[in-house]
């Protein structure tokens, strides 16, 4: 019988219900659901822009940066925190039927997010606060119990975030100020903090796993230098104290460029699985020193920058990290398809072309904006169509997960 379910793609509980197999670990839903969205948003998107029909509830740029950063960001943070921390506690977090709640709400907000109706807006922000918060308790639980204070620094951002979400609401219906695009920043700047948390902790660790002739070396003064000036730099930011935060995001930079020093990052050209993660971490330090560029010289429009972190670090870091976890986490080998190197390359011709936009390079800004989608539609709907046996399948090797 129970090879019956497994084949089914379902698993037997205590109570004898059984679940499919897409619920079991929290990375395999929100990972999938994370990739088609960022080919359904952007071609949404590129479709609108192209047509100048927004056909969408307020500002269409705030509804662009909303979804992309509290919908196809926070989906990749659910699922890998969620998968994460089971492994450092060494119990499950999200039972199947907290991952199937939390992705409701999840999902009940993008669908809202394509809406007309007055209301939508606020729909989606409700929702998005409710399965962030969702998810924090569940992860501060798991970590609190076991009283794993290593992992403390998660809870915090994810409440960030959560919070992030909830003050949202309050804006949409008048209980603070009309700070959406400042809240947008805030969302970014978390997720920027969030990538170099986990950047530096598992890069290095992957790298040297692989490649250990590479002498990877690992600095725990840097580890604490690189989040905390990263944290002071966008506090500035936020309290309007643009040389502070110029001189902060320019140390910053320097600081994680001696991390990747450190880790050899150069020599891991001969792995994709690994020079994606480098390459992500790369996009951190670009996105800093083009964000100092614009508060001190005006290089670009602010929100240009920005794109760094989300089409560059998020693109790369977040795609590399969704194709690691679904090999390592169903027992597959951790290697890199030829289409998986192809989507690699492709999102990050789409980060490099979208930053060329802030630039006075003489080609069609239209051309620059179209190739850039395209490259991340095309890098996206690669992982979603050769991913999707992957983590709709049990395990290879048998094992419960």
């Amino acid at each position: 019988m129970s090879a019956v379910k497994m084949s089914l793609g379902k698993s037997a509980n205590r109570d004898g219900t059984s679940w499919p197999v897409v619920l079991q670990q929290p990375f395999r839903l929100f990972f999938l659901a994370a990739a088609w969205f960022a080919v359904l948003h952007a071609a949404w998107w590129g479709g609108m822009l192209a047509s100048g029909s927004m056909g969408i509830e307020g500002n269409p740029f705030l509804w662009h940066g909303y979804h992309m950063v509290f919908g196809f960001a926070v989906a990749i943070v659910i699922g890998f925190l969620l998968t994460a921390s089971a492994n450092w506690t060494g119990r499950r977090v999200s039972p199947p039927l907290l991952t199937l709640t939390l992705f409701l709400c999840w999902l009940v907000a993008r669908m809202a997010g394509f809406f007309t109706s007055p209301i939508s807006p606020l729909l989606a922000q409700v929702c998005d606060a409710l399965a962030l918060w969702g998810a924090t308790v569940a992860l501060a639980y798991a970590l609190l119990k076991s009283d794993n204070r290593r992992n403390y620094m998660f809870i915090a951002v994810l409440a960030a975030l959560a919070s992030a979400a909830t003050f949202f609401v309050f804006a949409e219906i008048g209980l603070v100020a009309d700070i959406r695009f400042g809240l947008l920043r805030v969302g970014l700047d978390l997720m920027l903090l969030l990538m170099i948390l986990m950047g530096q902790r598992i890069i290095p660790f992957f790298t040297d796993r692989r490649l250990p002739t590479l002498a990877v070396r690992q600095s725990r003064a840097l580890m604490v230098a690189a989040p905390l000036s990263v944290l002071l730099a966008v506090l500035a930011y936020h309290l309007q104290q643009p040389m502070l935060a110029m001189s902060l995001m320019l140390v910053s930079a320097v600081v994680l460029c001696m991390q990747m020093t450190l880790w050899r990052s150069w020599g891991s050209w001969r792995e994709p699985m690994l020079w994606i993660l480098h390459i992500g971490y790369l996009w951190l330090v670009v996105s800093l020193i083009f964000r100092a560029g614009s508060l001190g010289f005006g290089w670009m429009p602010y929100s240009t920058a920005g794109h760094a972190v989300s089409v560059g670090a998020l693109g790369a870091l977040g795609l590399g990290m969704l194709a690691r976890v679904s090999l390592g986490h169903t027992g597959r080998e951790i290697r890199a398809s030829g289409w998986m190197v192809l989507a690699f390359v492709l999102v990050t011709v789409a980060a490099i072309l979208r930053m060329l936009t802030g630039f006075p390079t003489g080609l069609p800004m239209q051309w620059l904006f179209g190739l850039s989608a395209l490259s991340w539609i095309l890098a996206w709907l690669l992982f979603a169509v050769s991913y999707l046996p992957v983590l709709l399948s049990p395990r290879v090797d048998g094992r419960p997960g």
